[in-house]
């Protein structure tokens, strides 16, 4: 069962009006587990408001909790939508490539070694993403990646701990 977390963020989520919390994830995904049916968390990375180390936490809190797969997209702001209206009269900071890839490679250690990784970025229609335009170009972001964790010499669970 896939869950849209996004974020753990109580002010991230009233401001992107998601209508729910952490604490409804967290009810959500120990109904399923109570159940034995495994879960895909998504996280967004690049919210407006967010910091690294905000969405940092938001991957910790998906490690250490009942899910057992996990998606990673990157923030795109798209024409007619309330986002990109917002984006239009009021642009706010968005992730460039390096620090994209930087945050997944860090989020690939934190995470078990077990976990499922679904995907590592998303797709826009190319018609309608106003920013960022370089996420166009997804077999390039999941090359830097890898090019990533091998300049590190890092790997996924590296860093992970259970009890963080």
């Amino acid at each position: 069962m896939e869950l849209g977390l996004q974020t753990v963020h109580s002010r991230t989520a009233r401001a992107m009006n998601l209508r729910y919390e952490r604490a409804d994830f967290e009810n959500a995904a120990e109904s399923l587990a109570r159940h034995n049916i495994d879960i895909c968390a998504h996280i967004i990375l690049g919210l407006p408001g967010e910091n690294r180390r905000d969405m940092l936490e938001t991957a910790r809190f998906v490690a250490q909790s009942q899910v057992q797969g996990i998606k990673i997209h990157l923030l795109h702001v798209m024409n007619n939508t309330p986002l990109g209206v917002w984006y239009k009269k009021q642009p706010f900071e968005i992730l460039e490539l390096e620090e994209y890839v930087n945050l997944v490679a860090d989020i690939l250690e934190i995470i078990p070694p077990d976990m499922i990784v679904h995907r590592l970025t998303g797709d826009s229609p190319r018609q309608l993403l106003l920013a960022p335009q370089w996420s166009l170009k997804k077999r390039e972001i999941l090359n830097h990646i890898d090019r990533i964790m091998l300049e590190r010499d890092t790997w996924q669970g590296k860093n992970y701990s259970k009890s963080e």
